[in-house]
C-alpha cells in the first residue's frame, strides 16, 4: 500500500530519476558530467577530486552519487571490487541466516535478515547520494554488519 516502506521507497527514486524531488535539483546534470569524466578515465583519477577532500581544488566533480564518485576515485575496477565486496557480504549472511533457520535460531536469523536490509538500503542510498565518502552512513552499516556477524560467529566456531 501507499503507506509501506517499499512504495515509499520506489517514489524516492521515481521522483529523483524524474527530477520531481526538490532535493534532486541538477542532480542529473552532475550525473551526466560525472559519467562523462569516468568514461574518458577509466582507470579513475585518484583522490582529491570528488567530495570533502576535493573541496577548492580546480578539478572538483560534485556527483551526488557514490558509484559515480568510486569510479572517479578508483576506476571501474575499484567500484566494481567494493560493490563486490558488499554483495559477497549478503551472500555469506545469506547462508548464515538459511543455517540458522535450519536450527531454529530465530534470533540471530532475524539479525542476518536486517544487516541484509542495511546493505541493500545503504547500496540503494549509496545511488542517490555521496556517502562513499561520508563516514557517518557507512560506519552505521558496517557497525551493524559486524555485530552481526560476530554474533552469528559464535555459533559457528564453537561447533568446529
Amino acid at each position: 500500500g501507499k503507506n509501506g516502506i517499499g512504495y515509499k521507497i520506489w517514489s524516492w527514486v521515481y521522483s529523483t530519476l524524474t527530477g520531481s524531488e526538490s532535493s534532486a535539483g541538477g542532480r542529473i546534470e552532475r550525473w551526466t558530467e560525472a559519467f562523462e569524466i569516468a568514461i574518458n578515465n577509466p582507470l579513475g583519477l585518484g583522490f582529491g577530486h570528488v567530495g570533502s577532500l576535493a573541496r577548492g581544488s580546480d578539478h572538483y566533480y560534485s556527483c551526488e552519487n557514490s558509484y559515480l564518485a568510486m569510479v572517479i576515485d578508483f576506476g571501474f575496477l575499484g567500484a566494481v571490487l567494493y560493490v563486490g565486496f558488499l554483495i559477497g557480504l549478503c551472500v555469506k549472511i545469506r547462508n548464515y541466516r538459511i543455517l540458522l533457520k535450519q536450527n531454529g535460531q530465530d534470533f540471530k536469523s532475524r539479525m542476518c535478515a536486517g544487516a541484509i536490509c542495511v546493505i541493500i538500503y545503504y547500496m540503494v542510498a549509496m545511488f542517490f547520494s555521496n556517502y562513499i565518502h561520508g563516514i557517518e552512513a557507512m560506519s552505521v552499516m558496517y557497525l551493524f554488519v559486524g555485530i552481526t556477524i560476530a554474533v552469528v560467529n559464535t555459533d559457528f566456531s564453537k561447533r568446529q
